[in-house]
């Protein structure tokens, strides 16, 4: 009897896990007709992973593909400039945030709500 049970929990569990996507994440877009899916990561995070030492704001906004939407906060003599995406109440929210001293990019961060806070320090 106590494996009837527990097989039947196992069973219940799967099809809650099933019904709720599994808590496994598959963003992205089909393929027309094909009925496949591709993962897609979000153009503010690919940014992120492009941005390396040395770049200027300006190389970085290239990179993004528009100037920073999401502020400047200046605090001696560094100043970030905040690129934002989506909205904080979804999960297609993402931000980086490059922080540059005299000029010069000393680190770079990223939040969001399908990625860990990460950052990349230059310094």
């Amino acid at each position: 009897m106590r494996i009837l049970k527990t097989f039947f929990a196992m069973i219940l569990a799967t099809s809650f896990l099933v019904a709720c996507g599994g808590g496994a994440s598959t963003e992205g877009t089909t393929a027309a007709g094909s009925g496949s899916t591709t993962v897609i990561d979000p153009p503010l995070y690919i940014a992120y992973t492009k941005i390396s030492a040395g770049m200027s704001y300006e190389q970085i906004k290239n990179i993004v593909g528009y100037d920073n939407n999401g502020g400047t906060k200046n605090a001696l003599d560094l100043t970030t400039y905040i690129w934002v995406s989506g909205d904080k109440a979804t999960d297609d929210f993402i931000q980086i945030a490059p922080t540059f001293r005299n000029g010069v990019l000393i680190n770079v961060s990223l939040i969001g709500s399908k990625y860990s806070a990460t950052s990349k320090n230059f310094v």
